[in-house]
């Protein structure tokens, strides 16, 4: 959760390490993995992929003793900085070019459908 550019001084860790330890870092992946889901447009995409995310965040919630789970903190997930990828196909494209330039991931991997989404 959270912004995913955050992620960013792990991956320069992860480069630093693979270099001491004698790697070519033009050859290291790096990977991201992330909830999402791309409709033809923005609000269809939160407004469809919402209530089965709500449902999914609210039970591992309260087994991990997080606060609930609504409406805002799902549109806060879905923002820019946020860590969920979803909206029409540019929306999402720009997201994840987002996180190259920043992190420099090599690989992304959206996971979909959440929970009870039909």
């Amino acid at each position: 959760g959270g912004n995913p550019t955050k992620f960013a001084p792990l991956v320069e860790l992860y480069k630093k390490a693979a270099t001491h330890a004698g790697h070519d870092v033009s050859q290291l992946r790096v990977g991201s993995h992330s909830i999402g889901f791309v409709a033809e447009d923005t609000e269809k995409a939160a407004d469809l992929f919402f209530p089965s995310t709500q449902y999914g965040m609210n039970k591992l919630g309260k087994e991990r003793g997080w606060a609930y789970y609504d409406r805002s903190s799902y549109d806060a997930a879905r923002s820019s900085d946020g860590a969920l990828y979803v909206g029409d196909p540019e929306t999402v494209a720009q997201k994840i070019i987002h996180l190259r330039k920043h992190v420099g991931i090599t690989r992304f991997m959206m996971y979909v459908p959440l929970s009870t989404m039909p």
